[in-house]
């Protein structure tokens, strides 16, 4: 039995289709265990904020890198299982995560944010602006998670100024945690 040109093109065109669908899963798989981490993390370091504001900068360096060790960690152990291919993998979450601490770090330095409602505000928008980008090129879970953590900020900064780090908790905390299960359902 031979196949015509046209049915041979849709096979691969099906097959293309199945690979690009199991790399926007194995991605989510791998993302799902960060998100989670760092929900944890961020609702620390905003409850944290609200309880001690005078010392938010120095509580967020705290969880911050300790969010930093445990993501490398996450990335060793998908490299060691065989999960993940690629032995500088844990060296690039971390030269990103430092990237990231570095230019929020630079930008509070810059505009004197200090435990403020912008200084709680400032890196989940970042967040929601990289998640939704991401989305964007490798599958629609991450740009949801951006935009709700996005209009999540916003609608925290206007309508509860007083309570906005325990709001940040809540949202960004639970945002990035939802999401992280959510990645895992592939």
């Amino acid at each position: 039995m031979s196949i015509s040109q046209k049915q041979a093109a849709d096979a691969l065109s099906d097959v293309a289709r199945v690979e690009q669908r199991a790399a926007i899963l194995r991605g989510y798989e791998h993302g799902a265990p960060h998100f989670i981490l760092w929900g944890v993390v961020t609702a620390v370091g905003y409850v944290l904020s609200d309880w001690a504001p005078t010392r938010a900068p120095l509580a967020w360096m705290v969880v911050s890198l300790l969010g930093q060790i445990g993501s490398i960690q996450i990335a060793r152990s998908a490299v060691a299982s065989g999960a993940v291919h690629g032995a500088n993998r844990a060296a690039a979450y971390a030269a990103c995560g430092a990237t990231v601490v570095a230019f929020t770090a630079a930008t509070y330095f810059v505009m004197g944010a200090h435990a403020t409602a912008q200084f709680g505000a400032f890196p989940p928008l970042l967040m929601a602006t990289g998640y939704t980008l991401v989305g964007i090129w490798r599958g629609a879970r991450w740009a949801v998670a951006g935009i709700c953590l996005g209009v999540g900020t916003l609608a925290g900064f206007i309508l509860f100024p007083a309570h906005f780090m325990l709001w940040m908790a809540a949202i960004c905390g639970g945002t990035l945690v939802l999401t992280g299960l959510w990645l895992r359902r592939v």
